[in-house]
């Protein structure tokens, strides 16, 4: 998840403390995903792209696996927004916010980007069929282009409403497709 540059620009505690709590229950779900493939992690590292959780030690993990701990995130992320709509209609209790941030990490990281979610699904995908220098490279020329656009993108939004967000974000995917993969 890429959630640093979202931070940064939040006017309220509440908010900063609710999307905390959406990108936890994204992280939940990929270590749900990996109890239930029954593959070991070693630990969350906390960068800049968001969490990062290594596991696999000593046990090689099969494309399958790799696909269905990426995408355990956003199905958490959907979940929530469902028990959270849920319970807005029975409690009316407003929780649009909380809502609206996990629709977003839950979609946002099934963009077909690495280091997201979706690229280590479409990763996992290509490698099936292609060999996996090509599909890696395949990948950050996607990458890269999606940043570029992105960028670009962003750009009009510091002008038009002053938030630099997708630019920081776009500015991340980038460097990460550009450094490594």
């Amino acid at each position: 998840m890429i959630t640093l540059a979202v931070f940064i620009f939040f006017d309220s505690g509440q908010q900063l403390l609710m999307t905390m709590c959406a990108m936890l229950i994204h992280e939940s779900g990929h270590i749900t995903g990996l109890i239930i493939k029954n593959i070991p992690f070693e630990r969350v590292k906390i960068g800049i792209t968001g969490a990062n959780i290594v596991y696999g030690s000593g046990k090689l993990t099969s494309y399958n696996d790799d696909m269905f701990i990426a995408v355990m995130g956003s199905c958490f992320n959907f979940t929530a927004v469902l028990m959270a709509l849920i319970v807005e209609f029975v409690l009316e209790y407003d929780l649009s916010f909380f809502i609206g941030i996990n629709a977003f990490l839950g979609i946002f990281n099934m963009l077909p980007v690495l280091p997201l979610d979706g690229g280590r699904i479409t990763l996992s995908l290509l490698s099936k069929t292609l060999d996996p220098d090509q599909a890696e490279s395949i990948m950050r020329n996607l990458g890269i282009i999606v940043s570029i656009i992105g960028i670009i993108s962003g750009v009009s939004l510091v002008f038009n409403m002053g938030n630099y967000t997708l630019v920081l974000v776009s500015i991340v995917i980038y460097i990460n497709n550009k450094i490594e993969i």
